[in-house]
This record gives C-alpha cells, sequence and structure tokens, in this order.
C-alpha cells in the first residue's frame, strides 16, 4: 500500500510540475476580494509557473462566523494562443470560530479541504472561481461543499 501510495504521490509530482505554466508574465503576487465562503479578502503567491499559495479571510455568509482558509494548488495550464486559463486543484485547511461567547474548545472549526476551480487572467487582473469539498476534523466529523468567485490583481 505504501509502494503504490508513493508511485501515485511521485507521478502526481512530476506531471505537475513540468510543462509551460500558464502564468509566467504577470507578478507572482495577487491581492483581491472574493465573495463565497469566506466573503473577504483574497491572496496568492506563485512558487512556480504551476503552482501556488492561496489565502482567503473574512466572514463565511452561510454559517454567520469569521473563517480563513488556505490552500497549496496545483495548475494545469490550458496554454490556448488566445485565453490565459488554467483549472487547478489542491489541498489545504479551513478553520474559524463558532461561538464569540466562549473559550471552550468547542467554538473552534477546523476542516481539510481539496478546492478545484478555474482562474482566466488578463493582463494583471485575474478572475476565479472554485468549489471546495472539505471534511470537518473540528467540532464534529461531517463532508461539506463551499466555494466562491473573486477577482485578483497580481503585482
Amino acid at each position: 500500500m505504501i509502494k503504490r501510495s508513493a508511485i501515485i504521490l511521485l507521478t502526481w509530482m512530476f506531471f505537475t510540475t513540468v510543462g509551460h505554466g500558464a502564468y509566467t508574465d504577470h507578478g507572482r503576487v495577487g491581492l483581491g476580494i472574493q465573495a463565497g465562503e469566506p466573503s473577504g479578502l483574497s491572496f496568492k503567491y506563485w512558487l512556480t509557473p504551476n503552482t501556488a499559495l492561496d489565502v482567503e479571510a473574512g466572514w463565511n455568509v452561510f454559517t454567520e462566523r469569521p473563517s480563513a482558509q488556505f490552500a497549496y494548488l496545483l495548475h494545469f495550464p490550458l496554454n490556448l494562443p488566445t485565453v490565459d486559463l488554467s483549472p487547478y486543484s489542491g489541498m489545504g485547511l479551513t478553520f474559524g470560530i463558532l461561538n464569540f461567547t466562549s473559550a471552550e474548545a468547542d467554538s473552534l472549526h477546523l476542516a481539510g479541504r481539496v478546492p478545484v476551480g478555474l482562474e482566466y487572467v488578463s493582463g494583471r487582473l485575474g478572475v476565479y472561481g472554485e468549489v471546495d469539498v472539505f471534511l470537518n476534523f473540528i467540532p464534529d466529523n461531517k463532508l461539506g461543499v463551499g466555494g466562491g468567485v473573486g477577482l485578483r490583481f497580481y503585482f
């Protein structure tokens, strides 16, 4: 089982790091806004032309609490001649506060997340949409779905 997992991981790493990156002509840092889960600020830092770190923080309008999330993203650029379009996927965490009046452990929220999305970049402006599947760890174990749309300026 471990050998099979290692082979899958190495194959995945190979295919996500080779090839031409779609975003070699704009800045490495993106800052903007997101509407969804959470609604607030969005930050993206490109590690390589195909990989990035993504952070969102703000207010979750569906559960009415502050939350933040981050992810390591792998982009799969389509390399189209007229459009800078890139599907992506990754893994990360989301966390938040369930109850402002309590400092107890049950007032915290923690979940693993797998975002899947699509980003379009024109010049220094990026537009994206994503859907997240998440698994709650704290306060209870359950599956959920989230996501959002956003706009970033790259510099």
